[in-house]
């Protein structure tokens, strides 16, 4: 009798599950002009949910245009590793945890294959990527979310909101440069920093923070504006150091902008005390964003692998992806305790298809390594003494291309310098980059490549990036976990 009983309960669970999931699928159905009607005997084989005996994976569902998704997630976290490819991986665990050892994204559950490419060629730029994961629209390099023709796209960060959630953007580069600026500002081109600033100061976004205080300044500013003081008119706390940082994100503010280098953040050897890392600001973005009872939408980028990558410089990339590593690592241990949070990572484009060799040698690599930043800039205004410096400090362990070191005397950009320096120190080593020739032939990427990324998720409704997917497309998926149809 009780097995009777208990059989005839789980039928009736069942139904009443089914039921309300019916009703919650219907709601985001679209209407009927958008695409073809769905008969209710469709239902059960199309819509994404555990429930379906064969659900039908999420690339045919987004074409459909329904999905479904049971209860939609409180927070979604992207972290953006510009310019990070899959070489990049390979070299950071080597020298991070060692060839056996797991680094932080190697322990996310959920991995997935994205291709990208702008309208207008095969290749990149942070503008163009950046756009396809904030709006979901595809369009040219050197575009800030807006079409080839210079039409508005909508972001997904604009979206969430003007319906209440709060929002936040966090980079190690200027706030203003490409990848922020695509989910906060529309422009034609990437290089009207000065007026992306100013669309960010009136986005109403809730906490931003970076570098690129030289384009809210007046005294630097072309227009003479003083954005610095029209963002405080619109409700925002200005801080532009480490220690403010801890002070005002310990208590209750409503909208923050921090601004803690002129630029870019520092190149690591730099050792700058003021500024605070990637992980030190992502911490305070989710106490600030994520310790409430709102929900939110938080852009986190790693920037700085893609200025080490275009320099060809491996012992910056060491830091960079050292900074990456912690980074996710503190976002991994939130969504742990934070079951209705989705956090995301991808990359938005390769640069300088970095490559790990057979011959390399972790150990060999850290005993001889120095950050060819550093000699660019070291000897740029004394190229006579480089070719000295490169013999007496490498000369006994490699043989060095006379030849190469007359050229890169010529040389007068520090990241052509570097690259140069770069691909003859370690190619020895098994570090091998495209040839720093090629970024001369690069007028809008300085070298990007073009190969198919990863993309990871942990969280809830992880499994919505798993497969394989176009860049553009992550948005639309962002959104669904959002209980949203986006674009």
């Amino acid at each position: 009798m009780f097995k009777k009983y208990f059989f005839l309960s789980a039928i009736v669970l069942f139904l009443i599950f089914s039921a309300s999931d019916f009703i919650f699928a219907q709601q985001l159905l679209p209407h009927e002009s958008e695409t073809t009607k769905v008969q209710p005997e469709q239902l059960k084989t199309d819509l994404i949910t555990p429930l379906n005996d064969n659900p039908v994976p999420i690339d045919k569902a987004l074409e459909k245009k329904f999905f479904f998704v049971k209860k939609p997630v409180k927070g979604v976290i992207l972290l953006i590793t510009d310019g990070m490819n899959s070489g990049s991986i390979k070299f950071a665990r080597e020298l991070i945890v060692g060839r056996e050892g797991l680094l932080e994204i190697d322990k996310m559950p959920v991995v997935g294959r994205v291709i990208g490419n702008p309208v207008d060629g095969p290749v990149h730029d942070s503008a163009a990527a950046g756009t396809c994961l904030a709006t979901g629209r595809q369009t040219k390099n050197d575009r800030i979310s807006v079409s080839p023709e210079n039409e508005k796209y909508q972001t997904l960060w604009e979206m969430a909101k003007k319906i209440g959630l709060k929002v936040g953007l966090i980079t190690t580069a200027r706030i203003t440069h490409a990848t922020p600026a695509v989910f906060a500002a529309h422009v034609e081109n990437r290089d009207s920093e000065d007026e992306i600033a100013e669309q960010l100061v009136r986005s109403d976004f809730d906490f931003m923070m970076g570098g690129g205080k030289r384009h809210f300044v007046a005294s630097k500013r072309k227009d003479g504006k003083d954005l610095i003081g029209e963002a405080v008119k619109e409700g925002y706390e200005i801080i532009s150091d480490r220690k403010e940082m801890v002070k005002v994100t310990s208590q209750e503010r409503k909208k923050i902008l921090g601004l803690f280098a002129d630029s870019h953040f520092d190149h690591s050897y730099m050792e700058n005390k003021t500024q605070p890392a990637l992980s030190e600001m992502t911490a305070a973005g989710l106490k600030f964003l994520g310790s409430g009872k709102d929900r939110f939408l938080l852009m986190v980028e790693s920037s700085a692998i893609d200025v080490a990558l275009h320099y060809h410089d491996p012992v910056e990339l060491l830091a960079q992806m050292r900074n990456f590593n912690e980074t996710l690592g503190l976002l991994r241990e939130f969504v742990i305790h934070n079951s209705d949070v989705l956090l995301v990572v991808a990359s938005d484009h390769g640069t300088s298809g970095i490559t790990i060799g057979e011959v390399f040698d972790p150990e060999k690599f850290l005993k001889i390594a120095t950050s060819t930043t550093r000699i660019a800039y070291e000897f740029l205004s004394k190229p006579d003494q480089l070719g000295d410096f490169l013999n007496k400090n490498f000369g006994s362990v490699l043989q060095l291309d006379q030849e190469k070191i007359l050229k890169m005397k010529q040389l007068k950009e520090p990241m052509h310098l570097s690259a140069a320096i770069g691909d003859l120190l370690f190619k020895k080593f098994g570090i091998l980059y495209s040839p720093y020739e090629e970024i001369f032939n690069s007028p809008v990427t300085d070298g990007h490549t073009g190969e198919d990324l990863f993309i990871h998720a942990m969280g809830f409704h992880q499994n919505l990036f798993g497969g394989v997917m176009r860049i553009q497309e992550i948005p639309s998926r962002l959104a669904i976990a959002l209980g949203w149809k986006f674009p």
